[in-house]
């Protein structure tokens, strides 16, 4: 009997001791702007997944095992915090607004406004993400980068333009291209000249310096874009470029960036010997008698004998055109200055920038020099003074079009290894006797 009494006795201790290790914490989660409550607050102890979140009056309650410990509060657009337990009970916390993410000014067309208020359809770009993109033009910043936004390259030419689609292609005859806002100025985004043959369009955007832009608005709903009427069918992507600096002094900014390119997934194609055995059986299957395809790389005598020295293997002609049009590698120069500054009543932003970029087939090549000065004057109280200054000087110099068959790269593909890159001078055709 003694015994059995015992064994109740630790059943019940070490029942009472695992009871003991739970405790409850409750609170309320307030806004720190008005005091509101705030629902769907997400409270958590962390490094383990137990949580809770608070309820429409911001109230929580929450069993944890054990002393000691820290609950995480978190909400979209809220400060996240790490509060520290220890043996409370009641935890009653005031959460503020984010304000590197909600106090953050977007331009919506008709003005300026806080993200936290924005109720439009829009995405936004800022300085902090493109700095280090190695880009050429403005509309190519928002690949991958505006949530919502089609970027598609229609052309590997240097300075070519690329295709910007936000609402999608609404059109089959007319443009679906978005309107280009800079600074406030509506800029035609379409060619430079009428030279869009064969996929080699040329935007105007490309001529804007990516690293003078200070943030990049896309509106896409029509409340955001009613403002610049049917110009804005397609959409409206907003471009602020970097005005003076906000404190007094000179910042001065250099940077250069080194870039190479190279031709990927080229075609192989048959050498001179693999051309003529196809020709041959093709001239075979015709019911005509095989015929020499491959030349020497010299001059072939009358009687059709090779001058001595030159008839063998070795001096076949075999070129491979495709090896011949593209660059190895293709290096891309670009420099970067600028100066910005403040006085008392004067901020200004100054720039110059140069890029020197190849193209993976010879002769390809695209050169910009461009220069902008942004200068704001508080005259008064009541009046300030901004000037915008901008220079582009593009030069470019392209092949023949892109998919046109009578292009370098479709060229190329279509002449036959057992033709010549030149032609020898000692080479005669005057009169017959020679060939190559």
């Amino acid at each position: 009997m003694k015994k059995f009494l015992l064994l109740i006795t630790v059943f019940v201790f070490v029942a009472g001791s695992v009871i003991a290790q739970e405790r409850t914490v409750s609170g309320k989660v307030t806004s720190a702007d008005d005091g509101s409550t705030v629902p769907g607050v997400n409270v958590i102890l962390k490094g383990t997944t137990t949580g809770t979140v608070t309820d429409i009056d911001g109230n929580f309650k929450l069993v944890l095992p054990g002393e000691g410990g820290v609950l995480v509060f978190s909400f979209i657009g809220l400060t996240s915090q790490e509060i520290d337990l220890g043996s409370r009970s009641v935890i009653d916390l005031q959460m503020t607004a984010d304000v590197t993410q909600l106090s953050e000014v977007v331009v919506v067309g008709y003005g300026s406004s806080l993200k936290r208020e924005l109720t439009g359809a829009i995405s936004s770009v800022s300085a902090e993400d493109i700095k280090n993109l190695p880009v050429l033009g403005t509309d190519q910043l928002l690949q991958g980068l505006a949530s919502g936004v089609q970027v598609v390259s229609s052309s590997g030419q240097p300075g070519g333009s690329v295709e910007v689609r936000i609402r999608g292609n609404t059109s089959i005859s007319a443009s679906n291209s978005p309107l280009y806002v800079i600074d406030g100025v509506p800029v035609v985004g379409g060619n430079l000249q009428q030279n869009n043959f064969g996929g080699q369009g040329e935007n105007a955007l490309s001529g804007l310096n990516p690293s003078d832009i200070e943030s990049i608005e896309v509106l896409k709903d029509a409340a955001s874009t009613a403002i610049y009427g049917t110009r804005a069918a397609n959409g409206v992507v907003l471009v602020t470029t970097k005005r003076g600096s906000k404190q007094p002094g000179i910042s001065i900014d250099f940077s250069y960036m080194l870039g190479s390119s190279e031709p990927t997934n080229t075609i192989d194609f048959l050498n001179a010997e693999q051309y003529e055995m196809i020709r041959n059986e093709a001239r075979t299957n015709d019911g005509l008698a095989p015929t020499t395809y491959r030349q020497y790389s010299g001059v072939i005598n009358a009687d059709g004998t090779a001058q001595p020295g030159i008839a063998d293997s070795t001096n076949w002609i075999d070129t491979n055109w495709t090896e011949e049009i593209f660059r190895n590698t293709a290096l891309t120069h670009q420099y970067n200055l600028g100066v910005s500054g403040k006085s008392d009543r004067t901020n200004y932003f100054i720039s110059a920038s140069w890029r020197d970029e190849e193209g993976t087939i010879v002769g390809s090549n695209f050169e910009r020099f461009t220069t902008r000065m942004n200068l704001d004057h508080q005259a008064s109280e009541k009046l300030r003074l901004s000037t915008s200054l901008f220079y582009s000087n593009s030069k470019n110099s392209r092949i023949q079009s892109d998919n046109n068959i009578f292009g370098v790269l479709p060229t190329a593909m279509l002449t036959a290894p057992t033709i010549p890159i030149y032609v020898p001078e000692m080479a005669d055709f005057s009169d017959g006797s020679g060939q190559i």
